[in-house]
């Protein structure tokens, strides 16, 4: 084999090498951009999930809240009844 013959083997070679690792990367860059595909769904998943339970929280506040003044109302009523109660009794 001439030097020639023996470059340019090894040149053959080397871009051979070169389209390999090449390959190996896209491969990786396709696998990379699968997972970042679905974790980008899964983030959309929870986002819709969290705002759903910020819903559910704002009305479960807004329940108690309005359970709170029927609470106070109903103490107030029976204040008065009982007041009532015993101004009878005298």
């Amino acid at each position: 084999m001439t030097l020639e013959g023996a470059v340019d083997t090894m040149a053959k070679d080397f871009n051979q090498e070169i389209l390999i690792r090449l390959q190996r990367i896209r491969n990786q860059l396709q696998i990379l951009h699968s997972t970042l595909t679905e974790l980008t769904f899964q983030v959309t998943e929870l986002a819709n999930s969290l705002s759903t339970i910020t819903m559910e929280l704002n009305r479960l506040k807004e329940e108690a809240r309005k359970y709170d003044e029927l609470r106070k109302e109903y103490n107030e009523l029976k204040k008065q009844y009982n007041a009532m109660r015993k101004g009878k009794k005298k």
